[in-house]
């Protein structure tokens, strides 16, 4: 008989919970629908203009609602570190318009706002942009922001991360140095002039790369300078690379680079033997190819 008062003190713990949860929900008027990451494509280091990704997410409401965006994880600049195989990092730019002249605001700034009227929703449309000339060790990099949905008092209503992931090509550049004409141009042209024994001609071969790479040289005339007017006609020369003896016939092999990096290449050439040949202008061609591991 006396477990009889124990029935209204179960009336009113039931009904206390009720309670909570009817606030809890109604606070909740506005939702955030982001993706999970944003693929940004491979990534070229030598290319002057690189294409910018456009993103967006939703907030959407049953009851209308005003709301603020903020994006954490920013620099004041608007610009996002992904984390990869190079310690520096890549940076990607987080705009309003996809030329980049305009970065998000990083929280605590407001990056957006919005104002949605009940059972409606709004689209928000930003860039994520990739500065050109970012030479960092090829493979992929991944970062994160926080997007947060804010009222209007600054309560916090919605918070997701989202992922950006790029990868980065491995990539080569190269252009001639040092000579009378071809100078900044992946072409050059070295002139002898008169011909004389043992003169010698160079040039600086100037090779931007973010991996290890392959440098060949091939003789369209297998080491040999041939008449213009009588191709049977020819006479040799020696080139070196760095220093080093490189054979342009059929045993020419490919030179290794294991550092990446800007480098700079000297290739020298020195006339050979000139010994009853004939008159006329001689001639031949270099093909340089710099291969990325």
């Amino acid at each position: 008989m006396r477990l009889a008062p124990a029935r209204p003190a179960l009336v009113r713990a039931l009904a206390t919970a009720t309670l909570v949860c009817a606030i809890s929900s109604a606070a909740a008027q506005c939702v955030l629908d982001i993706p999970n990451q944003v693929q940004l494509g491979s990534y070229d280091p030598g290319a002057l203009l690189q294409n910018p990704i456009g993103w967006s997410f939703r907030v959407s409401t049953q009851t209308g609602c005003a709301g603020r965006i903020q994006l954490d994880a920013l620099d004041a600049t608007g610009r996002l570190l992904l984390q990869g195989p190079d310690t520096a990092g890549f940076t990607v730019l987080m705009a309003q318009d996809a030329s980049g002249s305009t970065p998000v605001n990083a929280a605590p700034l407001d990056a957006a706002a919005v104002q949605i009227a009940a059972g409606q929703q709004v689209t928000v449309s930003m860039w994520a942009v990739r500065p050109a000339g970012q030479w960092r060790v090829p493979g992929p990099y991944r970062g994160a922001v926080r997007v947060s949905l804010l009222d209007n008092a600054g309560l916090v209503l919605t918070r997701r991360d989202l992922a950006f992931v790029t990868a980065v090509s491995p990539t080569v550049q190269l252009h001639w140095e040092g000579v009378a004409s071809g100078s900044g141009s992946p072409t050059a042209r070295l002139d002898f002039g008169e011909l004389v024994q043992g003169a010698t001609r160079s040039a600086s071969l100037v090779v931007q790369a973010n991996s290890s790479h392959t440098i060949a040289l091939e003789s369209t005339q297998r080491g040999q300078l041939v008449n213009a007017k009588f191709p049977l006609a020819g006479l040799s020369y020696s080139l070196r690379l760095n220093g080093r003896a490189l054979a342009l016939g059929p045993n020419a092999s490919d030179v290794r680079m294991a550092t990446p990096g800007k480098v700079r290449h000297e290739i020298e050439v020195r006339i050979g033997p000139i010994e009853r040949v004939l008159a006329g202008e001689y001639l031949d061609s270099l093909l340089v190819t710099v291969a990325a591991q």
